[in-house]
């Protein structure tokens, strides 16, 4: 419910207190933008100067950067090896052939050569470049089968002339790597060479030392016909021990004589035998000598195996027929000897015989150590001679293909060159960027300086509503010095005063008290004679009550009535007497405007703001906004009636003047 100001107050109802709509949420961006407000332009002529200045220097300050590349190739030793092949390992090795040249090419010795030549053709360019800066400059990768190195320089020619650099002390330190490994390899296998060589020739004397003039094929059938000596003697000797046997069994009674026609029969016998066991030996080492030779299949081998067959039947038939003569006594008819004679003629004939026997054992014997050290020395040899060749055929390949002692080769695929135009030019980019910092710099200046601002600039700087303060209005100009001018907008502050509901009851038929109060030094007496002119020309009763002495005095022909509260002794005055002095005032007149001071100077605003029915306090563009805020705050807590706030000398900018207060 809404009142015009000075309306009779007797048939109107009390009123509920009036509570003060609660603030808008603040947008947390209304700081800045309102630090921003009025600076817009100084903002972007800045932002023209330090965005030019920075975009110039960083223009200037770009740099060129040329980049060069070299492509090195390997590539296996034999065409199609890698695929053809069918063995994983080959691919698996070649891969680590590839990984290793890669890392060799980025090698410490490779970059310690190249700095080196590099130091030689750009003197200037490498006074302070060491090994290690070279190679964080030069870019190694590995691309399958390509190992790609890559550069960027300020200097064409230096990009350009470092990977050459590179690859040439690369290929030249490979290539000596591949002459000591080949020299290496070739000595050790030249004195292995000697070493198999002697070896060979110890064998061949220790050969000749044992065979003499015979070989190991005539050591061999020597051996052979011995082992059928030996049979022989071994069946002779049976055949005696069984005889001897037999006549000591009869008591000596069997005559070691035999008739003619039976010793004759024997001794044939005996010869045929012992003719046959010399040709079953010829035959068998013919048959070994024949085995060397030719595989057992062969017709050869077949042959003489059965002709050794025949013999040996043939010696079979003629043992069985000795055996017979011996079973019947033939050979141990009786003679005119005596039986003692003949046992011992027997028994010497064993012995002879077994000593013939135990002589072809041992002859045997000696034949066959003789053959089995012959045949060790003979692989001996053949083995020594096998690697003698082996060696002399990995030296001939070292000799004559040193190139192939690695599973791959590597060669310059693509050679660096020097770049016409730059891979990367910043004097752009720092240009742009010198701008936005510029444009940055300004912002952060015209910011820094709107928030660091102590001076009042707009008129929602306070936040009124936070504090519990009406906005009135907002007046362009000083009432002081232009007050014909701002007539319109103090009549427009009149309205608003007769619209702002009263939160107090006053005794009826009296009028309404509005205190006027400021918180900086001067004016206040400017706006209480301008507001109190305007409440005149509505043929209301108006009255101006100036608690200050020093304040102006009212024109002449005000239509509005002047008083002084208390003369000059405003010193002394009381809260209670004021009270009384404004109800007598009230029940006179419609309006009664008390002009009450400066809040911050005089003691007597703050009892004014206590007294009246309503307090409006006036702000100032260009007060200092914290002494503004803490006095408002102080008069908002000591006006408990109600309290507005109106806005002088505002911009034309100023967000007030664009919406109603």
């Amino acid at each position: 419910m809404t009142m015009p100001v000075g309306a009779p107050m007797q048939d109107v109802e009390p009123m509920a207190p009036w509570h003060a709509a609660e603030a808008p949420a603040t947008n947390p961006l209304a700081p800045l933008l309102r630090a921003m407000r009025g600076r817009w332009s100084a903002w972007f002529a800045l932002s023209l100067v330090l965005g030019g200045a920075f975009g110039a220097a960083g223009f200037l300050s770009g740099t060129k950067t040329y980049e060069s590349q070299a492509v090195l190739r390997v590539y296996p030793k034999e065409a199609g090896i890698l695929y053809n092949s069918g063995d994983d390992s080959v691919l698996k090795t070649f891969d680590s052939f590839v990984k290793a040249e890669t890392a060799f090419a980025n090698s410490p010795d490779v970059m310690s050569r190249a700095a080196e030549t590099l130091r030689a053709d750009f003197p200037e360019l490498t006074s302070e470049m060491t090994d290690s800066d070279l190679r964080q400059s030069v870019a190694v990768k590995r691309s399958d089968t390509l190992i790609v190195l890559d550069t960027k320089s300020k200097n064409a020619a230096f990009a350009a002339a470092k990977l050459r650099a590179v690859t040439d002390a690369y290929l030249s330190l490979k290539s000596e790597a591949d002459g000591r490994q080949m020299r290496m390899r070739s000595s050790e296998l030249t004195r292995r060479e000697a070493e198999l060589l002697e070896a060979l020739r110890e064998l061949d004397r220790r050969i000749l030392e044992i065979g003499r003039e015979y070989g190991s094929f005539a050591i061999a059938k020597a051996h052979s016909e011995k082992i059928a000596q030996i049979d022989t003697l071994a069946t002779r000797k049976a055949d005696v021990e069984r005889t001897l046997a037999s006549m000591r069994l009869n008591d000596g009674q069997a005559s070691a004589d035999m008739n003619d026609e039976h010793i004759l029969r024997a001794t044939l016998l005996d010869r045929g035998l012992a003719d046959i066991n010399i040709e079953l030996a010829r035959q068998a080492a013919e048959l070994a000598t024949l085995r060397e030779r030719y595989t057992e299949t062969s017709r050869q081998v077949r042959d003489k195996r059965a002709e050794i067959a025949i013999l040996e039947k043939a010696m079979a038939e003629r043992r069985n027929q000795i055996q017979v003569l011996g079973q019947t006594g033939a050979l141990t008819d009786q003679s005119d000897a005596g039986d003692e004679d003949n046992i011992e003629t027997i028994a010497a004939l064993l012995a002879k015989v077994a000593g013939e026997l135990e002589e072809a054992r041992q002859e045997a014997r000696a034949l066959n150590a003789q053959r089995v050290e012959l045949d060790f020395l003979e692989e001996e040899r053949s083995e020594t001679r096998r690697m003698l060749d082996d060696t002399r055929a990995a030296l001939d390949v070292i000799r004559v293909e040193s190139r192939k002692t690695s599973p791959g080769l590597t060669d310059i695929m693509s050679p660096a060159v020097t770049p016409d135009e730059p891979a990367e030019d910043s004097s752009k980019m720092q240009a742009a960027m010198g701008l936005v910092g510029g444009g940055m710099l300004a912002s952060l200046l015209t910011l820094g300086l709107g928030l660091g601002s102590r001076r009042l600039r707009w008129s929602d700087e306070l936040n009124l509503a936070a504090m519990g303060v009406d906005p009135l209005a907002v007046l362009t100009g000083d009432p002081d010095s232009d007050g014909a001018r701002l007539a319109p907008e103090i009549d427009r502050l009149r309205t608003t005063l007769q619209l702002v509901p009263a939160r107090s009851t006053s005794a009826a038929g009296s009028g309404r008290s509005l205190a006027l109060l400021r918180t900086g030094s001067g004016g206040g007496t400017a706006l209480a004679h301008a507001l109190a002119e305007s409440f005149s020309r509505t043929d209301l009763s108006v009255a101006l009550l100036q608690i200050d002495p020093a304040q102006n005095a009212a024109p002449a022909n005000a239509g509005y009535h002047v008083e002084r509260a208390f003369g000059d002794a405003c010193s002394e005055m009381s809260l209670p007497r004021l009270r009384r002095r404004i109800a007598e005032m009230t029940a006179r007149h419609d309006v009664v405007l008390i002009d009450g001071g400066n809040l911050q100077q005089t003691t007597s605003a703050s009892l004014v703001a206590s007294a009246a029915d309503y307090a409006i306090v006036e702000l100032r563009r260009g007060e200092d906004k914290q002494a503004a805020r803490a006095t408002l705050e102080r008069a908002s807590n000591r006006c408990p009636q109600g309290i507005g706030a109106v806005f002088s000398r505002a911009r034309r900018g100023d967000p007030g003047l664009s919406r109603a207060w």
